[in-house]
């Protein structure tokens, strides 16, 4: 099925399969069809309208209509998102990372989702989905497009602890892994 769907592009990497097939089996109950799943990994990764109309129309997708829904259960024990007009939703346990100086306030939180733009939240449930999955996910864009904000906001969403590491095409992996090099 996977190979003759036509929604697919025609190059595809491991982790290209591996995320579908992941992404698919955890959100198979919410998402309508393979299409959207695939547009979530392959175009909703980016942040930039541009890019994402630029991605879309080379893989030859549909716009996407849907407008997704997000809120928490009444125990504020789970996020929920919904993205299809029937009551299916995407349950993400929250993490509850409470820090002391910002209490959790799922009212200003949701708020500040509803403000957001639907490809914004699009770019929410790739996170979603990849959260779900156990993946890491690249949310790529230029300088100043939102992307730290749209992540901070999933941290707060989810209940994380948010550690930021500013990155460009000047860093390196040391920057993260710890290592240093030395001159000689």
């Amino acid at each position: 099925k996977f190979l003759i769907d036509m929604h697919l592009p025609k190059v595809f990497t491991l982790n290209d399969i591996s995320k579908y097939l992941l992404f698919r089996d955890k959100t198979a109950t919410v998402f309508p069809n393979t299409a959207t799943i695939m547009q979530m990994i392959f175009v909703y990764r980016f942040f930039q309208a541009s890019m994402i109309e630029s991605i879309r129309e080379a893989l030859e997708y549909e716009i996407m209509t849907f407008m997704p829904y997000f809120g928490y259960d009444s125990t504020n024990s789970y996020l929920l998102v919904r993205v299809t007009d029937d009551q299916k939703v995407l349950k993400v346990p929250l993490l509850r990372y409470e820090d002391p100086e910002k209490p959790f306030d799922p009212v200003a939180t949701i708020s500040k989702v509803d403000s957001l733009t639907s490809t914004q939240k699009y770019c929410l449930i790739f996170m979603v989905c990849a959260l779900l999955s156990k993946r890491a996910c690249v949310i790529q864009g230029s300088t100043s497009s939102g992307k730290s904000f749209i992540i901070r906001l999933f941290a707060e969403l989810i209940g994380a602890k948010l550690n930021v590491f500013q990155m460009n095409t000047d860093s390196s992996i040391a920057m993260l892994a710890g290592q240093s090099v030395l001159n000689e």
